[in-house]
């Protein structure tokens, strides 16, 4: 049986007492609407904790130009910047920028989303400078988010979603606490068209890419986002997450949409549930 909710902000005050009162209440409010729905786990005390401290700490460590850490040790809360080979991560500032504006606005804290907003103003700043050829799309360094071991880079298909996912959520927050989305909304546009242009090419943009002039024989049109794509090389894999992702986004128009989990309950995907591999 879980706590109430007065409770609940109790315990979470005494193991974390630095935690402001509205935000421990926020939190375990949240917590609490969470376990009325039919979840296999219902979150309990120790996911409240974890919530408050990811929100707190990750944008107490937040360098100068924008930066989030991958991660903070819990030892000495020493920050990481990097993953594999000390590359700088991506995802990491991504997600954070996602998740302040989501708890920000569904939670409706304004207090909480005019503290973190410089930091969000920030982080999207340092995100945008990885778009250095002005397309839309940021250019990753090579495995610089969580499939780390694998040696993807240049325009990757999820850390694209996140991005344009970022930019319309930062523009939401925006909207919510000044009336206006400022660039990000008209930026979340443009990085939309640039990745159905880029990882949902036509049959003949593929047979360009792959190098072939033959007119004997054709790829046909894809049926799901490409994993990535470099001006050099394109990857036929199919990333379930980041398409999933992108259908959950909005990213994709009904045609494709249906395309696309089409060809994901063809390969028996969702089996076993709720899906057999993710990349």
């Amino acid at each position: 049986e879980h706590p109430s909710l007065e409770k609940e902000v109790r315990i979470i005050r005494t193991r974390w007492p630095e935690a402001q009162d509205r935000l421990a209440r926020e939190v375990g409010r949240f917590l609490q609407a969470l376990r009325g729905r039919p979840l296999v786990k219902s979150p309990g005390v120790a996911e409240t904790l974890d919530w408050v401290r990811t929100l707190e700490v990750l944008g107490a460590h937040q360098t100068p130009p924008g930066q989030i850490p991958a991660y903070v040790r819990i030892h000495g809360e020493v920050p990481d910047y990097s993953g594999i080979g000390g590359i700088a991560s991506i995802d990491s500032v991504l997600w954070w920028v996602i998740g302040v504006a989501r708890y920000s606005l569904l939670r409706g804290d304004r207090a909480f989303a005019e503290a973190m907003y410089p930091g969000v103003e920030r982080a999207m700043s340092w995100l945008a400078a990885h778009d250095s050829n002005n397309d839309g799309l940021l250019e990753i360094p090579e495995s610089s988010d969580w499939m780390d071991l694998f040696p993807r880079s240049y325009n990757v298909l999820y850390d694209e979603v996140l991005w344009y996912r970022a930019c319309r959520d930062g523009a939401s927050l925006s909207a919510a606490l000044s009336g206006d989305p400022g660039p990000w909304g008209r930026l979340a546009d443009g990085v939309r068209r640039s990745i159905i242009d880029v990882f949902w090419p036509t049959g003949g943009q593929l047979m360009e890419l792959a190098g072939s002039t033959s007119r004997r024989f054709s790829t046909g049109e894809a049926r799901y986002l490409l994993a990535q794509v470099t001006p050099f090389v394109y990857s036929w894999r199919c990333d379930v997450l980041a398409n999933l992702l992108a259908g959950l986004s909005g990213l994709l128009d009904d045609v494709k949409q249906q395309r696309l989990f089409q060809f994901l309950w063809g390969v028996g995907i969702n089996q076993p549930s709720p899906v057999a591999c993710i990349y």
